[in-house]
Parts: C-alpha cells; sequence; structure tokens
C-alpha cells in the first residue's frame, strides 16, 4: 500500500495526500477508499489516482474513492491534539492549549508540547503514545507532522484555580444538535437532517434522530417471530442502543449495514420496563461533521453555599506534618483532592443496562495542601425499599433513610464540594458513573480528572488482591467498612501512604 500512496503522491493535485480509511466488503465485493488532500484537483487527476487503486484490488471488486480536501492551520492542529489527549488520562490533566505551540511552512508542521520534568521523562519514554500520536494527526492533515517535547522549566503543574459565582441558578438548557451530512435516504426521504447528541436524549421524544457510526449490530427474533436489528451507535457524545424492525421495501439494503457504516436512526424515545429506550422507526445514511469535536454542554454554575450537606472539618493529629510535605511531589502538595466513596440500592449505574439503581449514602474529604481538611457526609433517600442483601453489607436500613434528603437536592453540595479538585476513589468507575449520572439529571457537568487507588494499588504493592479492606491491612488502618464515610477516609489515607511510596501521582 506504501507503493501505490507514492504512486498517488506522484500526482502534482496529491502530492501531500494521505488514505486515512479503507473500507472493504467481501460480500459485496467492493473497497471504497477515503482520502485527504490539501490541493485543488481536477476530474482527470482522479481517474489517474482511480487507475492506481485499481491495481491494489482484486479485479473482481468495485472501487469508490472519497477524497475530503483538508489544509492545516495551527488552530486546527491544537484542537486535533487536544481531542487525542483526552483520551490519556494522565496526559490530559497537564496539557492543556497553551502547552501547545505549532511551526508551520508550505508542508511541514513541528508541533511542540511544553512539559515539566516529571513529564518531560514521562514522555520521553513513552514512544506508544508519539508514534500514536504522529499517525492520528497524519490521518488528519496532509502536511508532514513531526512531535517534539519542550522541557519547559516555567510550567507549574497547578491545576487553575477555578472562580465561583454567587449561585447555580440554571439558564434554560439548551439540546445540542449537529447538521447531517452525507444524507442518502433508505427508509424515509424527508427527515430533518439534523442530529441529537446521543448525550442529551435523556427525554421522551415521538421524533428523535440520532446519527452515528455502528459499533456493534447483531440480527434478533422477537417473541412474535419477527427479526430486528439490535444496533449500537456511537456519535462521539455518547452511545445508544437501539433497535429496529424490517420492512419488505427497505431490508435488503438495510441487510448490507456493518460495524463501521454511519446511519441516521430516527424514532421514539419512551419509558419501557421503567426504562428510557429508544425505538428505531426509519434508518437512512449520513454522518456527522469530518473533524466533529462535540460541544461541551454548559451546566449549572456551583454554587456560592452550601444548602443541605455543610461540610465539617477534619482534625488528625497523625497526619503528614510540615517537614515530611518538603519531599512530597508538588502536583500533590499544590492541587486538591477529594476522596469519595457511596452506598448504593445496587450494582446499576448505567440506564442502559437496566433501572438505574441510587445512592443511599456519600462520604468524602478534601484534601488540600497535602493534609486531609474536610468530611461530607450524607444519608440519602433513595426513595425506594432496601434490598435485603444491601442492608447486611452496609448496615443502613429502610428505618435510617425516612426522611433523609433525596439524591436530587443533595448533588448540587457535592458538585460544590469537589469544584477544582481531582475527584480519587477505590473502583472509581463504579461510584463516579452513579455521581455523574445523578449530577447530570440535575444539569451538574461532573467533569473532573479522576484517579482509580485500585489501579494505583496495583502499580505499587503485590497483594493477593486489592480489595479496599485488603491494601488498609497492608498500611495497618483499621476501620468501619462498607459505610461511605469511613470508606472514604480509609481510601485517603491509603492514597496519601501510595503518593508517598511512588514520590508522585500515578497516571490519572
Amino acid at each position: 500500500m506504501q507503493t501505490v500512496l507514492e504512486n498517488i503522491q506522484a500526482i502534482f493535485a496529491f502530492q501531500n495526500a494521505t488514505i486515512h480509511k479503507i473500507v472493504c466488503n467481501k460480500r459485496k465485493k467492493s473497497a471504497s477508499f477515503y482520502m485527504i488532500t490539501d490541493k485543488t484537483y481536477t476530474k482527470e487527476d482522479v481517474n489517474e489516482v482511480e487507475k492506481i487503486l485499481q491495481t491494489a484490488i482484486p479485479a473482481t471488486f468495485t472501487l469508490s474513492i472519497h477524497i475530503q480536501k483538508s489544509i492545516a492551520d495551527a488552530e486546527l492542529i491544537k484542537n486535533a491534539i487536544l481531542a487525542f489527549i483526552t483520551k490519556q488520562t494522565l496526559l490530559s490533566i497537564f496539557i492543556q492549549k497553551e502547552d501547545i505551540s505549532i511551526i508551520m511552512d508550505a508542508n511541514n508542521v513541528i508541533c511542540q508540547l511544553h512539559s515539566t520534568e516529571s513529564e518531560y521523562s514521562y514522555l520521553q519514554n513513552n514512544h506508544t503514545f508519539l508514534e500514536e500520536l504522529q499517525e492520528y494527526l497524519r490521518s488528519q492533515f496532509c502536511n508532514n507532522i513531526q512531535i517534539e517535547y519542550i522541557l519547559d522549566l516555567q510550567k507549574e503543574n497547578v491545576m487553575p484555580k477555578l472562580q465561583e459565582v454567587e449561585d447555580d441558578s440554571l439558564e434554560e438548557q439548551k439540546i445540542r444538535t449537529f447538521a447531517i451530512e452525507d444524507f442518502v435516504a433508505i427508509d424515509k426521504k424527508d427527515i430533518v437532517q439534523q442530529a441529537t447528541y446521543i448525550a442529551d436524549c435523556t427525554f421522551i421524544a415521538e421524533n428523535l434522530t440520532i446519527c452515528g457510526e455502528i459499533i456493534d449490530i447483531k440480527l434478533s427474533i422477537s417473541k412474535a417471530e419477527k427479526e430486528y436489528l439490535r444496533l449500537t451507535i456511537n456519535d462521539k457524545s455518547g452511545i445508544m442502543q437501539t433497535c429496529y424492525f424490517f420492512k419488505k421495501r427497505t431490508k435488503e439494503e438495510i441487510d448490507k449495514l456493518q460495524i463501521g457504516d454511519f446511519i441516521t436512526c430516527t424514532g421514539k424515545n419512551e419509558i419501557f420496563n421503567n426504562t428510557l429506550s429508544f425505538t428505531t422507526q426509519y434508518i437512512n445514511k449520513g454522518r456527522y461533521p469530518q473533524n466533529f469535536v462535540p460541544t461541551v454542554k454548559k451546566g449549572r454554575n456551583v454554587s456560592a453555599n452550601y444548602k443541605i450537606v455543610y461540610p465539617e472539618k477534619i482534625v488528625d493529629y497523625n497526619q503528614i506534618n510540615i517537614f515530611e510535605k518538603e519531599f512530597l511531589p508538588k502536583e500533590f502538595v499544590e492541587n486538591s483532592f477529594v476522596v469519595f466513596d457511596i452506598e448504593t440500592t445496587g450494582l446499576v449505574n448505567d440506564p442502559l443496562t437496566g433501572k438505574m439503581d441510587t445512592v443511599t449514602e456519600i462520604g468524602a474529604v478534601k484534601i488540600i495542601d497535602a493534609e486531609i481538611t474536610e468530611k461530607f457526609s450524607v444519608l440519602i433517600d433513595p426513595k425506594r425499599k432496601l434490598d435485603p442483601k444491601i442492608i447486611a453489607l452496609t448496615g443502613i436500613t429502610d428505618e435510617m433513610l425516612i426522611g433523609q434528603p433525596t439524591i436530587d437536592k443533595v448533588v448540587g453540595d457535592f458538585y460544590k464540594f469537589c469544584y477544582g479538585a481531582v475527584l480519587v476513589a477505590h473502583n472509581i468507575p463504579f461510584d463516579f458513573k452513579f455521581m455523574k449520572y445523578y449530577c447530570e439529571q440535575e444539569n451538574y457537568i461532573l467533569e473532573n480528572k479522576r484517579i482509580d487507588t485500585v489501579t494505583f494499588a496495583q502499580e505499587m504493592l503485590s497483594l493477593a488482591n486489592y480489595k479496599l479492606n485488603t491494601v488498609a491491612n497492608h498500611f495497618n488502618i483499621t476501620f468501619n467498612h462498607h459505610r461511605a464515610f469511613d470508606d472514604a477516609l480509609t481510601t485517603a489515607k491509603i492514597f496519601i501512604e501510595l503518593v508517598k511510596l511512588k514520590k508522585g501521582l500515578p497516571m490519572y
């Protein structure tokens, strides 16, 4: 394929061209090439490209070429780098837009990533990141792109201090949408060619359209013995599952759909078995815009005052003393961390997988200047009966929760307590998913950086298992397990011990 690309680049209009995707369909005997070029081209140029590509595929295959014209500028490249870095949890907290500088000439681009000494060492040793970022940028732009790491001793690894505002009053929330590109009618022509972000599809609707890439597709049979498709769609803002029942007039075309295809789905978003469920009535072809980066949803502002849960000061004379602090990593001492734990009615923390469980207790502590300074603790009325197994595990009873605030009344105070801090928890994906969901129900957008003490302990210790009580025993920490505040405080102490062992923060 390298020789094929070199032959294409011998054509002047395609001398900087890249092939960023190839889709082959053995069943249809077709090959589609998706190319990017930065120069104006003629029909004759395309014919020459077609002849070259035809030599790269079997003679029985049909060929299609999709050409996108793309000229890089510094702003576009910076945005592309940031979009890629958001997937690298450690780098995303330290490398911001202002840490990227771009040097360009006609065909060459040098991207400089400015970093502190510790970040510089990490970047230099992480060859996979360099190669993947470079490959990603070259797939997006035609220029010859190189990445350089710049050691910047003036750069500080301090999270920005976020300013509080006077209240958390909610402005009118707009549902985010994007224009559908490359629309081709299969099922229905007169579809409004504007798709709603999947992340925003949390409301009941009779006529909802989503658009994205098929990441899973399965043929199923209903109880009435009717064939239907189960599809999973990704539009970069979120993932949604949907089902579609075949129609005779479109079955042949719909049968051709496969993973990687881009489609639009229009249908009903309604409550089914106590869960919001999307059923597709019409499928057409279409995609989100090229180089699509979802806009950030605006949520409520952080309140200036707590309303339900008032944090309390913690004084622990066994904590790190002032002389030990100078040996701790700067990014630990100068940032704030909220270590939290929750108790719940069950394990379902994603509405796509069933009826959401809810939270019965939140416990959290704040670490500022390397010391545990505040606690946040509250019981929550789930408005449902607890499973006897949950009662036996946590010791929390139905009677204890009657009259306590509900989760919608508490999340604003939790959001305020966490504002501007890195979140830490033991098995954080589980707890964070609950809190993110219930915060978003009240339009608080919880997007803090996160550290998982499970993976941190796995990195630093060799234990039989990495359950909270096992790791706590290793550090001789005793506590009342399965109550949120006690678990949070214990996790905080474990986190500090792990930081002292590593003399640094984990990758996050």
